[in-house]
């Protein structure tokens, strides 16, 4: 990505024009204008994805709606992941999921991408759907890897593509939340915490193809996001023993106190470095690398107009690692986030890994929980070497090529 960003930076500005997803669009590096554009949704832009995007997630997705829907549903699932519900729904399952898998680890040789990928997704499994059967979750997380490479494919439905065959894993997914929501309709005595059940007793107006959109779309965030972060902060922290070094310092320290006891909430918020790790985390590879709007007026912006239907592709990644706004932009630095003079976190402005505004991912303080509690009972527990020399590619999505293959040892 930075190949195909500095050239042209040097050349045009940190905004451009270049020809994206199959039309004209504009290109933004621009920390100021990438942040009005995010706060003017739904005045002067409004979300734009790609067609094969659009179609995985629904009509009534998150990311697809507009206006006081968008704002309805945007409402609903900061309320539902909000950090009184993280520490009361979320943080016991997220530990318990983690310390097992962690467990089963240890004298073995793991893919970690695959295994991050399974912790995240029976986790939202659980929250979200009441599910424990390993089965119906294997089943889940086997259409969700041929549904998350449908989003930025072409959208040719021919037997045997990518699109074709996460369309038919999408349709799958579909009848089993239609199940769930007939289910729960059929038997409103039994007693369930999950967050379907939540959603139709508490928004009983929205409709059922509204609610089985919205949990797609929540399933497709949890998965794709938190499990990639995870397994991307161990990279890095693999690749650089002395902040490994450090963040043990700071976990082995907790772990000492708690004396076989669960971590509590204020444990979590107590890990300073572990947070400046993530942080780094999230700015070298972001899940998130590009946020994409139209225009749906002519806008003017800094003596500039922007035709109305303009696509407005807002470069989060390149801003990351901008040396006019990050020092040694390609280190992997977490000291970076921390004033040493004044003793707090530091706060980059320009630092927006989880998009910003009105669209501001809400799941964002609970990919931060599973990266850091992972960390935790990895670095405390573990111990552990490549297999093979690994790498990562940045599309569509930052992945590790080989999955970032281990060998785990127990520290105990």
């Amino acid at each position: 990505m930075l190949d195909f960003l500095q050239p042209r930076i040097s050349r045009y500005g940190r905004i451009f024009m270049s020809h994206l997803f199959g039309k004209p669009s504009l290109l933004s590096v621009d920390p100021e204008f990438n942040k009005w554009v995010m706060q003017n949704e739904g005045k002067l832009f409004k979300a734009m994805y790609t067609v094969s995007f659009r179609k995985a997630i629904g009509k009534y997705g998150l990311i697809a709606v507009h206006g006081d829907l968008q704002r309805k549903l945007h409402g609903i699932a900061v309320n539902l992941l909000a950090p009184d519900k993280l520490r009361s729904h979320y943080m016991a399952d997220v530990e318990s999921r983690v310390i097992n898998s962690v467990a089963s680890w240890i004298g073995e040789e793991v893919r970690l991408q695959d295994e991050c990928h399974k912790i995240v997704s029976e986790l939202m499994c659980k929250q979200l759907l009441d599910l424990d059967s390993i089965e119906e979750m294997e089943e889940i997380d086997k259409e969700f890897v041929a549904f998350t490479k449908t989003v930025l494919c072409f959208p040719i439905a021919f037997p045997g593509t990518n699109f074709a065959k996460g369309m038919k894993a999408r349709k799958a997914l579909d009848t089993k939340i239609y199940k769930a929501i007939k289910d729960r309709e059929d038997h409103p005595e039994v007693q369930r915490g999950d967050l379907l059940t939540r959603l139709l007793r508490e928004e009983k107006p929205l409709p059922t193809e509204v609610v089985v959109d919205f949990i797609i779309f929540l399933l497709f965030a949890g998965h794709e996001t938190s499990s990639r972060s995870m397994t991307l902060a161990v990279k890095f922290i693999t690749d650089h023993p002395e902040v490994l070094e450090r963040l043990r310092e700071e976990q082995d320290a907790i772990a000492k106190n708690k004396k076989g006891e669960r971590l509590t909430w204020e444990d979590y918020t107590s890990m300073n470095y572990t947070q400046c790790v993530i942080n780094e985390t999230l700015r070298m590879s972001s899940v998130s690398p590009m946020v994409l709007r139209e225009s749906t007026e002519d806008v003017e912006f800094d003596g500039h107009t922007i035709p109305k239907g303009t696509h407005v592709v807002l470069m989060s990644n390149g801003v990351h690692r901008d040396s006019e706004y990050f020092t040694s932009p390609l280190v992997f630095n977490p000291d970076r986030w921390w004033d040493f003079e004044n003793d707090k976190f530091v706060n980059y402005t320009c630092f927006t890994p989880f998009g910003g505004g009105a669209r501001l991912c809400p799941g964002a303080q609970l990919a931060r929980l599973e990266i850091a509690i992972l960390l935790h009972y990895l670095v405390t527990r573990c111990s552990w070497k490549l297999v093979k020399e690994d790498r990562i590619t940045e599309f569509p999505l930052p992945t590790l090529v080989e999955g970032l293959p281990l060998r785990v040892f127990s520290r105990l």
